[in-house]
């Protein structure tokens, strides 16, 4: 369980390259492929980690602008 645990935490912190460099530290010969794939799905985390940063983005923005509309709406009814 504790190595689960370990693991989880390298893949979230550095991404899956980590756990290639763990094995490759245990004496595990690593091929190519396995570094292409630790790309592949690191490269992938990262996009889909970027476009949810730039929804949340767009998504204050709007609120900011209508929390704006709202406060000078509130001025005018005064």
């Amino acid at each position: 369980m504790e190595i689960a645990t370990y693991t989880a935490a390298c893949i979230f912190n550095e991404g899956f390259l980590a756990v290639l460099i763990v094995m490759e530290v245990m004496g595990v010969t690593i091929g190519q492929t396995a570094t292409d794939y630790a790309d592949t799905v690191d490269n992938a985390r990262i996009l889909r980690v970027e476009k949810i940063a730039e929804a949340n983005y767009k998504e204050a923005g709007t609120l900011h602008k209508a929390l704006k509309v709202a406060e000078n709406y509130g001025r005018i009814l005064i």
